[in-house]
């Protein structure tokens, strides 16, 4: 076991081995905002730390339903990872998907990624700008399903919409209706960072 851990120390030029993380989903993965001429992706708040490589995987504008299949070969590249951090729903939402068809597309991409051996860190959808909106129904029962399962599994959690529905938060954090701003990027990685550190 020691001569093993001395060859990894040795193939890794004596530097101390990083976590990688995969983070995967659709354009609030991404970072996007300014209309696309931008993209802040909040895993740079990640890659901030000297023991994480971070890495960006956001389709802008993709449903779970096109994300699935993306992320099957996604994974058959590069599985290399301890954790994956999954968020998708709003596009899905949008489009008045139901809620518990949108959760098999995610459950299906929480089971891609645990046959890899990665953790998955699951997020919850953020609510848009405004409130009172008519997806806010369809968008909550969503968040339940995605809870309860995690909690069932003992998943790890971003309970992302919780914390940028604060008032202090969502009357600051948004660049859109659903886009977040530079800041928002931020805290949805300050967010996802607490999560993984908690181990």
């Amino acid at each position: 076991k020691l001569q093993f851990l001395y060859f990894i120390v040795l193939h890794n030029g004596g530097k101390q081995m990083k976590r990688r993380v995969l983070c995967y989903g659709d354009s609030l993965t991404a970072g996007w905002w300014l209309g696309g001429l931008r993209n802040t992706p909040y895993s740079h708040i990640l890659n901030e730390e000297n023991n994480i490589e971070a890495v960006s995987i956001g389709h802008p504008g993709w449903r779970c339903d096109g994300l699935v299949n993306d992320f099957e070969k996604t994974l058959a590249k590069d599985s290399d990872f301890e954790y994956c951090v999954l968020l998708g729903g709003t596009n899905d939402l949008a489009d008045q998907r139901p809620p518990e068809e949108i959760f098999m597309d995610l459950n299906k991409m929480y089971d891609m990624a645990q046959s890899k051996s990665i953790e998955v860190v699951t997020v919850t959808v953020p609510p848009l700008s405004e409130p009172f909106s008519p997806l806010d129904g369809p968008r909550d029962a969503l968040n339940t399903l995605i809870k309860t399962y995690s909690r069932e599994k003992n998943m790890k959690t971003v309970d992302f919409h919780d914390e940028i529905a604060k008032p202090e938060n969502r009357s600051n954090l948004y660049d859109d209706n659903v886009h977040m701003n530079e800041n928002g990027y931020r805290l949805l990685g300050e967010c996802v960072l607490k999560t993984i550190k908690m181990t």
